[in-house]
């Protein structure tokens, strides 16, 4: 396996990126303390832990289906709020960045409640709603994290009709463009019971990972939701089971899905 590449220090460490904006803001560099990253990110805070373990074998599943190790956009869905799709990113971000010679970019696509900036302690702004708004460019919203390999493209200030500026076909231009950069780019959604969002976002990805927390979601729901997902053109690569008892998880092929 390959060695952790995640950067843990005992003192405050600053993320320093001079950003060059597209309209007159200023933006100040920004200092993370690591123990304000969220204590759910399990590959930072316990590396060595049967749950990271857990986001170790989605990574595998994922890399097994990608033998080319071709540049790839996944999306992290879930049916409905809490069931932890947000945190899930972050640790599949880290997992993949773990692996020699491998970048990955973590994009909030959540544009109604954004979470990765949060779990990051992380700016919100700029962010995607800003690109796709082409108030800003790529390289100047994307910002790195804390963890090697791991850069972050935060929600943005958000739009009063995200379904509205997520239909305009301006999402799958922006991660073609950003390939050739990135290994892997892992995209937070929002729940997709809750809005359209969510289908908008899947159809132009590579792959759908759908997160599944056991004895949360009713199963009615979480059916709707792939459903959904699968009529408008998601690739739905599995679904990642949470919560199960025992710590296990599993990742299930698309197959039964």
């Amino acid at each position: 396996m390959a060695e952790f590449a995640i950067r843990k220090r005992e003192t405050s460490v600053e993320n320093r990126l001079t950003l060059a904006p597209l309209q007159d803001t200023p933006i100040q560099p920004i200092a993370v303390v690591e123990r304000a990253i969220n204590p759910r990110v399990v590959l930072f805070h316990s590396p060595a832990s049967r749950e990271a373990e857990q986001f170790r074998g989605l990574r595998n599943s994922i890399l097994a289906m990608n033998p080319d190790r071709a540049p790839r956009s996944v999306a992290l869905v879930a049916s409905t709020s809490g069931e932890g799709s947000s945190t899930s990113c972050v640790n599949l971000a880290i997992a993949l960045a773990e692996l020699a010679g491998t970048r990955v970019l973590l994009m909030d696509a959540n544009l109604r409640q954004p979470g990765l900036e949060q779990i990051l302690a992380m700016p919100g702004h700029p962010g995607l709603a800003d690109v796709l708004s082409d108030k800003y460019s790529p390289s100047n919203a994307i910002r790195p994290t804390l963890i090697k390999g791991v850069d972050l493209l935060s929600a943005g200030r958000l739009p009063e009709n995200p379904a509205e500026l997520l239909a305009k076909g301006r999402l799958q231009p922006l991660l073609h463009a950003l390939k050739p950069d990135y290994s892997y780019i892992i995209l937070d959604t929002p729940p997709a019971s809750e809005s359209t969002d969510a289908s908008l976002i899947s159809r132009e990805c590579d792959g759908v990972i759908f997160v599944v927390r056991l004895e949360m979601a009713p199963r009615t729901i979480v059916e709707d939701s792939v459903t959904q997902l699968r009529a408008l053109g998601a690739n739905l690569l599995g679904t990642f089971l949470v919560g199960v008892s025992g710590g296990k998880s599993a990742a299930i092929d698309s197959a039964n899905a």
